[in-house]
């Protein structure tokens, strides 16, 4: 069976509780499906948690976005 391929949109991985629960789904379910996104959404994120969030150490964007690229 072939896996469905999933574009994951700045808007779900913006949302931390949407992303926890699409990895969760991802991970309760391997084969299922795969997770693919882009550099520029990506890049959308970070610029927002950064709007939102200026004086949220870098540690703490740099992480989420190695979560973002699991």
């Amino acid at each position: 069976m072939k896996k469905q391929k999933v574009f994951v949109d700045a808007n779900i991985l913006f949302s931390k509780t949407l992303m926890d629960w699409l990895f969760f789904l991802c991970e309760e379910n391997p084969g299922m499906f795969q997770l693919i996104s882009t550099q520029d959404v990506f890049s959308e994120v970070l610029y927002n948690i950064r709007r939102n969030n200026p004086r949220a150490p870098g540690i703490r964007i740099s992480r989420r976005l190695e979560l973002m690229k699991e």
